[in-house]
């Protein structure tokens, strides 16, 4: 506890045998003896105090999540922040977020997301030199639950629902491009998808892509990052409470930038 971990973190250790006493991998506790060595195999930010926070007030902590550490669960953001996540990114998907201090502000939080008062802003790199000039694009995704995995299709069908995404190209690399993603529709794996199936699979991304292409750009991880968050002024929003508006007044009108730093 004394290097940042905390309980569910170590039992995540224990289960993947991470944790070694005098160089044996452990699956469960043992009593140590003054002079066991004890090594811990743990990435940086599943420490404690390693998520940088951009803003913080008595209702909301804004963070940069990092890549590889899931939202929600065990040894998670929400658990590492002793926060409610409002809304989600990928697991490794870096990128703003901003989190809700109690369930109150969780409610009040929702009602501004679902009502599109947060606009949500990406960076990523795609295989691939892409020609978007900022025009928005339909499609439409089906979320196979069982594979734990989105389908899209360029025309409706049946449980399909309709997605929309800007998306702008950056800069050329030759073999690659960044993109600027603009979410209009926020479902689950909405860009990393959409992006695929018009040939450009994101830098990275073993699910949409191929970890050939992964390991030819030397990528630990999908080069996805959600870059800025901007906040609508909801000062006459009448949705919401007086009470709820006072709890998010220091969001209201703001905006969230960071940059994109791929690994």
């Amino acid at each position: 506890m004394q290097k940042g971990l905390d309980f569910l973190c170590v039992q995540k250790l224990f289960r993947k045998r991470d944790i070694k006493v005098n160089g044996r991998r452990l699956s469960q506790s043992v009593m140590l003896e003054v002079g066991d060595k004890v090594e811990c195999f743990v990435e940086e930010h599943s420490k404690r105090g390693s998520i940088e926070r951009i803003f913080e007030d008595d209702n909301v902590v804004v963070v940069c999540k990092p890549c590889g550490i899931e939202v929600c669960g065990e040894a998670s953001m929400e658990g590492v922040l002793g926060a409610l996540a409002v809304n989600r990114l990928d697991r490794n998907t870096s990128g703003v977020m901003i989190f809700a201090k109690n369930e109150e502000v969780r409610i009040a939080l929702d009602k501004v997301f679902r009502k599109g008062l947060v606009h949500k802003h990406y960076i990523c790199e795609v295989v691939g030199d892409s020609c978007f000039d900022g025009e928005m694009i339909d499609a439409y995704l089906f979320k196979d639950a069982k594979k734990a995995k989105v389908l899209i299709s360029d025309k409706p069908k049946p449980n399909y629902v309709k997605i929309r995404t800007i998306f702008e190209t950056l800069e050329n690399r030759g073999k690659s491009s960044l993109v600027w993603c603009t979410l209009i529709t926020g479902k689950t794996h909405q860009i990393r998808a959409q992006l695929a199936h018009m040939g450009y699979p994101i830098v990275g991304d073993n699910k949409y892509g191929n970890k050939e292409v992964k390991r030819t750009f030397g990528a630990k991880h999908q080069r996805l990052c959600c870059v800025e968050l901007s906040c609508d002024n909801w000062e006459k929003v009448e949705y919401l409470t007086a009470k709820e508006k006072e709890m998010l007044n220091n969001l209201c009108g703001k905006r969230f930038v960071i940059e994109a730093k791929f690994e």
